[in-house]
């Protein structure tokens, strides 16, 4: 059961029907009339003022169903039912006790998580190298350098096997003209993660610089200088080599 609920029945009292005839074994003085209250469990345990009967003959001990009740115990059932006082009630079971419990551990669970990491309990930042080198190239695109590394993914058409994974680095900045100058890698990362490219000033080409508009730089890539849509370059993280 995880949020529907189970229906009890508690019984309020038993009465003897003297008089009556059973309706199974056609004699008297085997009645009785028990009258439940329904209950209701889930997460609230509650009483119900719904009140039911059942008959049984204790001389032939059997269990005579609502259908079967001739006038005479309909009018007794009905009688008596009025006469019973009703006691309402809800309150939280033991099993709703249990679901909040689970709950609250698990809110106190996520929280105490979540307020670790802020405090920086979990761990060094320097030993999450993802985590930084995303707040590093948010850094490094706002406030571009010569000699800065782009990580990007240049796409030279329309097809999948136009995409290139490769490094540009970047050569010049000129703020006032609004242009940015980089350098294209000699070579495409074989693996599509960049491991497989050198860093050496050797490897990129100095001889076909490409020259883009600075203010691409806030949508993280070059947009073509020929305005073809289906050729962009992405770029997906920045590094800044040491200063020597």
């Amino acid at each position: 059961m995880i949020f529907g609920f189970t229906t009890n029945y508690i019984p309020l009292k038993t009465l003897p029907l003297v008089a009556c005839v059973c309706p199974s074994c056609l004699r008297k003085g085997g009645l009785e009339m028990t009258f439940l209250q329904m209950e209701q469990n889930g997460v609230v345990t509650q009483r119900l003022p719904k009140i039911s009967g059942t008959l049984r003959c204790n001389i032939c001990e059997t269990s005579i169903p609502v259908g079967q009740w001739n006038e005479e115990l309909k009018h007794f059932f009905e009688s008596e039912k009025e006469s019973i006082p009703v006691l309402t009630s809800v309150k939280l079971s033991a099993y709703g006790k249990r679901v909040i419990g689970v709950a609250l551990g698990c809110f106190l669970l996520v929280g105490g998580i979540f307020a670790a990491d802020r405090l920086g309990l979990l761990g060094n930042k320097d030993e999450q190298p993802y985590q930084k080198e995303r707040e590093n190239t948010a850094l490094y695109l706002k406030d571009p350098k010569a000699g800065d590394i782009y990580k990007v993914v240049v796409m030279e058409g329309p097809g999948a096997g136009q995409t290139k994974y490769t490094l540009f680095k970047v050569k010049t900045i000129d703020k006032a003209a609004d242009k940015i100058t980089v350098l294209r890698h000699f070579k495409d990362s074989g693996d599509l993660t960049w491991n497989d490219l050198s860093l050496a000033a050797k490897d990129f080409d100095e001889t076909n610089p490409f020259t883009y508009a600075l203010k691409d730089l806030r949508f993280s890539g070059f947009e073509d200088p020929g305005h073809d849509k289906n050729r962009r370059v992405n770029i997906l993280a920045v590094q800044r080599p040491q200063q020597p």
